[in-house]
């Protein structure tokens, strides 16, 4: 029976996978290794973070991604196109020290002395620890609006390169933060675009409205805000945490071409009107686009048993990490978007990934 399996292999997965090697427990890591910034960000964008908070963990900083820009003879300063991030998630692959099994776990279970695992290219796994870094693809949120429409009518900002393969269409994009802005950016061109918003966007060079600095200072406490009443956590990162969009984007929110709505999409009234999405209001469409975000449950995690989703709280309970990101189920491991709802927003990025995976590796090493 192997030590500790990491189901997800995008920075989350190979931060915690890093910090174990390094501890002198070897892992095992199953996934395509991050293929959401492969499938799932539009090609063209720039990172949001600066490049000192982009790089993926590592003890002994084998992976800092200002060293490798300097390496490459790129710039170190400014924003990064999301194709020189590629190049480098790519290179970090290449230079793992441990085992990466590119494979889908379709079923996780309990059994004697800790886990079980499927994989979808065949075989099983036994293992004594997990960590789920599994990522936001399957917490897909649908306001009740959206979800009533005709699936085929409607596209998720998730499903970026379906997103990008709309042509000479009447789109209609939903959402007020940076998913929704990318969207509208490459629909601008070549489609009729209408962007349906609750209030103006605030555009912000950080993913944060601090600075980041002031940001590593917060993730660096939050060890003891972990131990803050969740009211007052919740509070406290609203405050900081307020959604914001990237700065050069501002040329899809100014287009002249680009209509605007400030509104909530629940007043729209949408529906279906044979081929179209019409609002009583006025408007149709031929698709929508829901930049609406996620929600973390255990129901967005298909390949855990009956069993285990049960002990989680069920399908609709979000899941609730301790002070060293293990579950209400000893021996699983919850980090980056399934720790969010206890950790906080720090989680959405992958400056939070070093705080998960020291925290993991003091307690499973």
């Amino acid at each position: 029976m192997s030590e500790v399996l990491v189901v997800g292999a995008g920075p989350y997965g190979i931060g915690v996978a890093q910090e174990l090697w390094f501890r002198g427990c070897e892992p095992l890591v199953v996934g395509d290794p991050f293929a959401t910034w492969r499938e799932h960000t539009p090609d063209g964008m720039l990172l949001r973070s600066d490049p000192k908070a982009s790089g993926i963990h590592a003890p002994d900083r084998r992976f800092d991604f200002p060293r490798y820009l300097r390496r490459s003879g790129a710039p170190v300063d400014g924003p990064i196109e999301v194709g020189r991030f590629r190049e480098y998630l790519q290179w970090v692959v290449e230079e793992l020290p441990f085992t990466l099994r590119r494979d889908l776990v379709t079923r996780l279970e309990r059994v004697e002395g800790g886990f079980g695992a499927e994989l979808a290219g065949g075989g099983r796994l036994a293992v004594r620890k997990v960590v789920l870094a599994t990522g936001l693809g399957g917490h897909a949120q649908w306001p009740p609006a959206l979800a009533a429409l005709p699936r085929e009518r409607v596209l998720h900002s998730w499903d970026v390169r379906s997103v990008e393969a709309l042509a000479g269409e009447r789109v209609l994009v939903v959402g007020g933060g940076q998913s929704a802005a990318e969207a509208v950016d490459v629909l601008r061109v070549g489609n009729r675009v209408t962007w349906l918003l609750r209030r103006p966007p605030f555009f912000f060079r950080e993913p944060l409205r601090v600075p980041t600095p002031l940001f590593k200072t917060f993730l660096a406490a939050y060890g003891v805000l972990y131990l803050l009443p969740p009211a007052v956590l919740r509070r406290l990162s609203a405050a900081i945490f307020r959604t914001t969009i990237s700065p050069y984007l501002a040329r899809a929110w100014n287009d002249p071409g680009v209509e605007r709505l400030e509104a909530d999409v629940e007043a729209l009234g949408l529906a279906a009107d044979g081929p179209e999405i019409r609002s009583p209001g006025g408007g149709s469409w031929d698709r929508v686009v829901a930049a609406t975000g996620y929600r973390t449950t255990v129901g967005g995690l298909p390949y855990l048993s009956p069993q285990l989703t049960a002990a989680l709280g069920g399908p609709d309970a979000v899941p609730a990490a301790s002070s060293r990101f293990e579950s209400a189920v000893p021996g699983l491991f919850l980090v980056g978007c399934l720790a969010e709802p206890t950790w906080g927003p720090a989680m959405r990025f992958i400056l939070g990934s070093r705080q998960a995976a020291r925290a993991i590796g003091r307690a499973i090493a």
